[in-house]
This record gives structure tokens, C-alpha cells and sequence, in this order.
């Protein structure tokens, strides 16, 4: 079997132009469609897909602390468009900077994408 790497997207973000530059920056990854922002984020940190990247759904921060201790317990990494850790306790809790989650071997691959840039 050829192992083909998988590339979860909000719904939100399907007709994203960034959405063919991570495809081709992670080697024709598959999208698929998983549901919630955390149940994404699980299934990253236990290897089912490399990725999830959010652009431009904006989830508020309590959709996003357990899974991202989840991410790092695992190896992973949850970041924000730029690359930096989510910070909590901001008077406005929407991560408006947009969500990469990513096992650590494609992050690198995942960030340097062309235009990962949050759409607002």
C-alpha cells in the first residue's frame, strides 16, 4: 500500500486558494471532510491525517485548549498562521490568526506553504 498523507480543512475553507498550495506542499495530500475543530485536532495528534489547517473559521479558544495540550502530548504542534502558540485569556477569544495543527514531521512543510495567510 502507498501511504498517501491526509489533510484536514474547516469547511470554511474548502474553496481557499491556500487549500492547492498545502495539498501539493504535503505531496497530493487527500482532504477530508472530520467535523468538529477538536475531533480534528485528536485525530492529528493520534496520526490519522498530518494536518489541519483553519484559515478561515474562527474558532474561539475553549474550541481549542484541550485539543492543542492533546497536540503536544503527542508531539504535535498547534500554531497560528504565523507559526506562534495561541494565546488564552484575551479579552476577544476568537483565534482570528488562524489554526495549523500538524504532526512535527510537516510543519515546517505545512508553515512554508505559499500564502498561509488567515482570511478575514
Amino acid at each position: 500500500l502507498e501511504f498517501r498523507r491526509v489533510l484536514f480543512r474547516s469547511r470554511a475553507d474548502l474553496r481557499a486558494p491556500v487549500t492547492e498550495a498545502l495539498v501539493a506542499a504535503l505531496g497530493n495530500a487527500a482532504l477530508k471532510p472530520a467535523g468538529s475543530t477538536v475531533r480534528k485536532l485528536v485525530m492529528v495528534a493520534c496520526g490519522e491525517a498530518d494536518a489541519y489547517v483553519s484559515l478561515g473559521f474562527v474558532p474561539c479558544e475553549w474550541d481549542i485548549c484541550a485539543g492543542a495540550i492533546i497536540i503536544e502530548e503527542a508531539g504535535g504542534r498547534l500554531m497560528n498562521a504565523s507559526g506562534e502558540v495561541p494565546t488564552y485569556n484575551r479579552p476577544d477569544p476568537h483565534v482570528t490568526e488562524g489554526l495549523v495543527a500538524c504532526r512535527a514531521a510537516v510543519c515546517d512543510t505545512v508553515l512554508s506553504a505559499e500564502r498561509i495567510t488567515p482570511m478575514r
